[in-house]
């Protein structure tokens, strides 16, 4: 269980740091703000990848976990690019 949040949340920084390098008007800030958000989406994601019953294996990470912790660091990396472009 704490190695799938660790990968989800290391799945979820990548997720956002890429983001953050092709977004134009990289800030620190910015660029903070997509590796905590793509953090957070992973662990958010890898969560409900458990409650949707993706296979989940006792000591490791199931590619279905890194999957679910990729889709859901994306999506919430997505809305806060949204939001950003919205305010300034």
């Amino acid at each position: 269980m704490m190695l799938n949040m660790f990968f989800g949340i290391a799945c979820g920084s990548l997720v956002g740091w890429i983001a953050a390098i092709l977004q134009e008007g990289n800030t620190p800030k910015r660029i903070a703000t997509y590796i905590v958000a793509g953090a957070v989406g992973g662990l958010l994601g890898g969560y409900g990848g458990g409650l949707l019953g993706a296979e989940t294996l006792r000591y490791s990470a199931s590619a279905a976990d890194m999957m679910f912790a990729i889709f859901g660091a994306a999506a919430l990396v997505m809305l806060t690019s949204f939001a950003v472009k919205q305010h300034p």
